[in-house]
């Protein structure tokens, strides 16, 4: 039987779709769900089916393992990072990414699991599932925050997979807090209106929209959203910054820079390349940035020299650095977005496979689904009081019965720097980037 599924990832939020065959949805709702709203007249159930967040079956472990995250998240941002073209600027979220493959993977079995949690670095299912729950239970402060939110949506009209209350959602809402959402996915364009809702409330409206329209296949979506708001522990004063001279990669920009004078912060050099560490107010939440100690030299040429577990340690030695006094702090005031859209190859790449192929295992859904195209989007805003990004990631399933052609729709920063936003306390790297230019 050929199998099915369509996915779009953008930063600060995820959007998964899925769709197969099974036993009705109807079936798999045994007073695990609250329905906000009664049937319509027509009989349609178009509601909002709410998970109440249950704590797993599983006893939780005396110690979370959180370190665990850290060297699979970030190992897999920097094989997403190395496969992206480093002649334009590049940012997305590698969180956001591994939520909504992990989200995949509860669904997922065979060759087509294996592929998944060795690409995500996943040794052992139970403890990352109680990690990623740890960590969408932190605390945060009023000044300093990480949203996540994750939603399922399934059409109301398909058959599901007898077990996948006990398989799929379960898990889903006690691991990941997913939101249940049946609406009848006939009304197409009805329902790209509330998943375009979705996101732009979990994302606080820096992404509005992440479909434009689903296909007669589409039977399920899955919905990661990320938001990320931190204000600078030290802020820039409004009245230093001013335009000044950025060596992008596409020639001298004349773009407006950030200033502090006499400020110290943890700072390092080493292998060619120096660090700072702009912490964020109230938070383990920081921004590492990161550019070459010679001008002449490339930082896309320097990371890319580097192996993976160098880049880790230039970034932990952060960590260990002792605060020195920048005499001159200068970085630039900017925005940027991305649409990674060739998010399908550098999956593939990474080693997740089985999951395109029509033979794809992911039958504790439904029987007939298989990955069809993902695709990444993020933002990101800085200015003088602190940073705002956001990522969402989607992943849509189709029904294998009526096949369509997918549709892919002196810390001197006067030039092309690398960057990750890390939350210090796990050494998960919540995002990740590289500006060559800051032209419009």
């Amino acid at each position: 039987m050929k199998k099915r599924l369509v996915a779009i990832l953008l930063s600060f939020s995820v959007v998964l779709g899925l769709t197969g065959c099974g036993s009705e949805l109807q079936e798999i709702y045994i007073g695990g769900f609250e329905s906000e709203e009664e049937p319509g007249e027509d009989g349609n159930q178009d509601v909002d089916l709410k998970i109440n967040y249950d704590e797993p079956d599983e006893e939780r472990p005396e110690i979370v393992e959180k370190s665990i995250l850290k060297r699979g998240i970030n190992q897999f941002g920097f094989g997403v990072y190395d496969r992206l073209s480093k002649e334009e600027n590049c940012f997305f979220s590698p969180y956001s990414l591994c939520s909504a493959l992990s989200l995949l993977d509860l669904g997922a079995g065979g060759s087509t699991k294996e592929e998944l949690e060795s690409t995500l670095g996943i040794e052992d299912l139970d403890a990352w599932k109680w990690a990623m729950k740890d960590y969408l239970e932190k605390e945060w402060s009023k000044d300093t925050y990480l949203l996540t939110a994750n939603s399922v949506w399934m059409d109301e009209n398909k058959e599901w997979s007898g077990n996948i209350e006990e398989d799929f959602i379960a898990p889903a809402k006690a691991y990941f807090k997913g939101e249940l959402k049946k609406k009848n996915f006939k009304e197409q364009e009805k329902v790209v209106g509330e998943v375009n809702e979705w996101v732009k409330d979990n994302t606080k409206g820096m992404i509005p929209q992440v479909l434009n329209k689903l296909s007669d296949d589409t039977k399920m979506l899955l919905i990661n959203a990320v938001y990320f708001d931190g204000k600078w522990e030290t802020p820039f004063l409004e009245e230093d910054s001013r335009d000044d001279v950025f060596h992008g990669a596409k020639g001298d920009e004349t773009v407006k820079m950030m200033n502090q004078y006499g400020e110290s912060y943890a700072y390092v050099s080493m292998d060619g390349i120096k660090g700072i560490t702009l912490p964020y107010k109230d938070s383990s939440v920081v921004m590492k940035v990161f550019i070459p100690e010679n001008e002449e030299d490339n930082i896309a040429d320097l990371m890319g020299a580097l192996s993976n577990e160098e880049r880790q340690n230039l970034i932990d030695s952060l960590d260990q650095a002792g605060r020195t006094e920048i005499r001159r702090l200068m970085f630039p005031k900017f925005e940027y977005e991305q649409e990674i859209k060739e998010m399908d190859r550098i999956l593939k790449d990474m080693g997740i496979v089985s999951a395109y192929q029509e033979n794809a295992d992911l039958d504790k859904i439904a029987e007939d689904l298989f990955v069809s195209t993902v695709i990444h989007k993020a933002k990101i805003e800085v200015d003088e009081q602190g940073t705002k990004a956001a990522a969402v990631t989607v992943i849509v399933a189709n029904e294998t019965a009526c096949i369509q052609e997918p549709v892919f729709i002196d810390f001197i920063v006067d030039r092309p720097f690398f960057f990750v936003i890390e939350d210090t306390e796990t050494g998960v790297i919540l995002f990740m980037g590289q500006i060559n230019t800051l032209e419009k």
